[in-house]
């Protein structure tokens, strides 16, 4: 089955999405409505806010590399161009949700019903359980360090 093109420049929603936000400046909020609709135009999908929104979570990682901006949400409006200056909290925000869902996976590699699995089984799963068991050591060494430097540049700037 070859590959059709949603649209006919050929452009991805992604770089659809990109368009948009480089004819923003940095602080411009962009409506969930202004995305949905140059998303929609020339593809035969209509884009609600779920789709804008999954588009955006896409397309982070190429907005970033490209043209080194992030967006952050705007409750029930659509999204932010970040400042420069907010980069350093929008990254703060999800590297406190992969240490909190690398816990969850930790949690659940540790409670499961080890008699129901064959020794394959479990040698696999003991094995993940090592790999990410360290992953989450690390990790958890990494942000107690990371703390103490930051706690000492606030104290250094008299914010602390």
């Amino acid at each position: 089955m070859a590959f059709e093109k949603a649209r006919p420049s050929g452009k991805s929603d992604a770089d659809v999405l990109l368009e948009v936000i480089h004819k923003a400046g940095p602080g411009d909020v962009i409506d969930y409505e202004d995305f949905a609709a140059a998303l929609s135009e020339e593809s035969p999908k209509q884009f609600s806010r779920k789709d804008v929104q999954s588009v955006v979570s896409r397309s982070e990682r190429k907005l970033a590399v490209n043209q080194s901006r992030a967006l952050l949400c705007v409750r029930n409006r659509g999204y932010k161009v970040a400042l420069a200056g907010e980069h350093q909290k929008i990254a703060g925000r999800k590297r406190e949700r992969s240490a909190s869902l690398l816990k969850r996976g930790l949690t659940i590699l540790q409670h499961v019903d080890w008699s129901s699995m064959d020794d394959n089984e479990r040698r696999a799963h003991e094995g993940q359980l090592m790999v990410v068991g360290a992953l989450h050591s690390a990790m958890h060494g990494i942000d107690q360090r990371l703390s103490r430097v930051e706690d000492l540049i606030k104290n250094r700037n008299g914010k602390g």
